[in-house]
C-alpha cells in the first residue's frame, strides 16, 4: 500500500514539474519572438533605408531587394538572439515575480534551481542556435550579399561611386576612386586593393592603378593600368 502511495506521489511530482515546465517555455517563447522582431527590425532600419533607395531611385529589381534583404537577415539575427534570450529571462521571472508565482512554488518547496532549469536549458538551445548560424549559415549569407553588391556596384549605376572614398566590391577587393565624370560616369585615378591574391606577399595587398576607367556590362574596364605586388622586404 505505501508503494503504491509512493508511486501515486512521485507520479504527481513529476506531473508537477512538467507542467511547470510547458509554463515557463511557453512564456519565454513568446517574449523571445517579440524580443528577436524587435531586434532584427531595429537593427535592420538603416539598411531599409538603402534597399527603399535602390528600390525606388536606382531603379534595382524588387526581386534583387528582397534576395539582399533576406540574405541579411542571419547575420542580424545572430546578434539579437542573445539579447531577446536575456529579455525573454527578464520578462517571464519578472511576471512570475509580479503574480507571486515564485512566492507559491517556493512554499510548494520548489527549489530556485529546480525554477531556473528550463531558463537555464532554454539559454543552452539559444547558444547551440547562436553557434550554428554563426558559423555555417551567416558566412554563406555575408559572401551573396558582397557579390550581389558588386555585380550592382558594377552595373548600370545601381551603387553610387562615391569619389575620394574607399569602397568594397567584394571579397577583401576595395576600390578607391579620385573623381568620376557626371556624364560619361568614367573614372579617373583608379586604385584596386586586393587582399585575396594567394602568392607568398603575406599580408600585402596587390595593388593595381589605372589612370581611368569605366564599368560595361558589369565589368570595370581599366586603362592604362598597373599591377603592383609587394612582399615582405
Amino acid at each position: 500500500m505505501n508503494s503504491i502511495q509512493c508511486q501515486t506521489w512521485n507520479i504527481r511530482f513529476f506531473c508537477r514539474y512538467r507542467i511547470l515546465d510547458r509554463y515557463i517555455l511557453q512564456q519565454f517563447i513568446q517574449a523571445f519572438f517579440i524580443g528577436v522582431f524587435g531586434g532584427i527590425a531595429l537593427l535592420l532600419g538603416q539598411q531599409l533605408l538603402l534597399f527603399t533607395d535602390l528600390l525606388i531611385q536606382k531603379g534595382v529589381s524588387g526581386s534583387t531587394v528582397l534576395q539582399l534583404l533576406v540574405l541579411s537577415l542571419p547575420a542580424i539575427a545572430v546578434l539579437t538572439f542573445p539579447i531577446a534570450g536575456l529579455f525573454a529571462t527578464l520578462i517571464v521571472i519578472a511576471r512570475m515575480g509580479a503574480d507571486f508565482e515564485l512566492a507559491a512554488l517556493r512554499a510548494a518547496g520548489v527549489s530556485y534551481l529546480r525554477i531556473f532549469q528550463p531558463f537555464i536549458l532554454l539559454g543552452l538551445v539559444i547558444s547551440a542556435l547562436s553557434f550554428s548560424v554563426n558559423d555555417f549559415v551567416a558566412p554563406y549569407t555575408n559572401h551573396k550579399v558582397r557579390l550581389l553588391n558588386q555585380s550592382l556596384l558594377l552595373s548600370q549605376d545601381a551603387i553610387p561611386l562615391e569619389p575620394e572614398q574607399f569602397l568594397s566590391i567584394g571579397d577583401r577587393r576595395w576600390l578607391y576612386v579620385n573623381s568620376v565624370e557626371s556624364d560619361t560616369l568614367e573614372m579617373a585615378e583608379i586604385l584596386l586593393f586586393d587582399f585575396d591574391t594567394d602568392s607568398s606577399a603575406g599580408h600585402y595587398p596587390k595593388l593595381i592603378s589605372a589612370d581611368t576607367a569605366r564599368c560595361q556590362d558589369g565589368v570595370l574596364d581599366l586603362n592604362l593600368a598597373n599591377v603592383w605586388q609587394f612582399n615582405g622586404d
